[in-house]
C-alpha cells in the first residue's frame, strides 16, 4: 500500500463540486457540494455554501457545471492505467 489512506483526502480528491443555478441547489439540497458532507455530515444544507466561502481548501476543489455534467454521465469505465474515467466507445478504441 503506497502511503496511508485519509478520509480527508478521499472525500476532497475524490468528489467534485457541482456547481449548480440557485434553484436547483435549493431542489438538491446542496448535492453539488457533497465533498463537505463527506468532511463533515453534521453540516446542515443550508450551511454548505458558507463553510465553502469560509474555508480555502474547499473553495478550491475542482468544480463542474450542469453543462459539463452532461458530458460526464457518458463516462462509466476507470482506465487504472492512465487514473482517468472512460466512456465504453473509448475504451474500445484503446483495446483495439
Amino acid at each position: 500500500m503506497e502511503g496511508a489512506w485519509n478520509i480527508q483526502d478521499a472525500a476532497l480528491q475524490g468528489s467534485s463540486h457541482y456547481a449548480l443555478p440557485g434553484i436547483l441547489r435549493w431542489i438538491s439540497a446542496n448535492i453539488g457540494v457533497h465533498h463537505v458532507h463527506h468532511l463533515a455530515s453534521r453540516i446542515p444544507f443550508y450551511r454548505l455554501d458558507e463553510v465553502i466561502r469560509n474555508h480555502d481548501v474547499l473553495a478550491q476543489t475542482k468544480r463542474i457545471t450542469l453543462w459539463e455534467s452532461f458530458d460526464c454521465a457518458r463516462l462509466l469505465l476507470w482506465d487504472e492505467q492512465r487514473h482517468r474515467l472512460l466512456s465504453f466507445a473509448k475504451a474500445r478504441a484503446l483495446s483495439a
